[in-house]
């Protein structure tokens, strides 16, 4: 910033955190309490199976939602201004594919680690993401696209 200029806000979203942050610290603090106070799973061999199915699953779409964005030449920065407005891949069938596949992931991680903590704290991580991120970054895209994000918004889901 040069002398006379004034700050301006950022021109993305004001998403603070950044999102994968909002999964991964909890996921190890949750497993490190598991260690204090353990809350087990039962010792299945089908449920780390199915946790790394969940785990790959969810990395893919993620990936997915990122490189789609990339192919479009826009930023995966929530903070930073968008290029161009993409409802392509499978942002068809979902709003937010990087936050599913990253909530998806937690899931089967959680089940991968094998403790019950993990798994009570993803409605909280769903809710913080949903409140602190998501609807950030849609009150940006509304300002940013108008009409065409609120069409947007009508046929597509935010989840699933």
């Amino acid at each position: 910033m040069t002398a006379g200029e004034s700050p301006r806000a950022a021109p993305g979203a004001d998403v603070r955190i950044p999102p994968p942050l909002m999964y991964a610290v909890p996921l190890v603090l949750l497993w490190l309490l598991d260690r204090i106070i353990p809350l087990r799973m039962p010792a299945d061999g089908w449920r780390a199976s199915i946790g790394w199915v969940l785990v790959a699953s969810g990395v893919a779409l993620a990936v997915s939602g990122a490189s789609t964005f990339r192919r479009h030449g826009t930023t995966v920065i929530p903070h930073h201004a968008v290029s161009s407005f993409v409802t392509s891949g499978p942002y068809r069938v979902t709003r937010n594919p990087m936050y599913l596949g990253m909530s998806t992931a937690y899931l089967g991680a959680g089940l991968v680690v094998g403790s019950w903590w993990p798994l009570l704290g993803l409605p909280v991580i769903i809710l913080l993401v949903d409140r602190f991120v998501i609807a950030r970054e849609e009150a940006y895209l509304r300002t940013r696209f108008g009409a065409d994000y609120d069409d947007f918004c009508a046929r597509t889901r935010r989840w699933l």
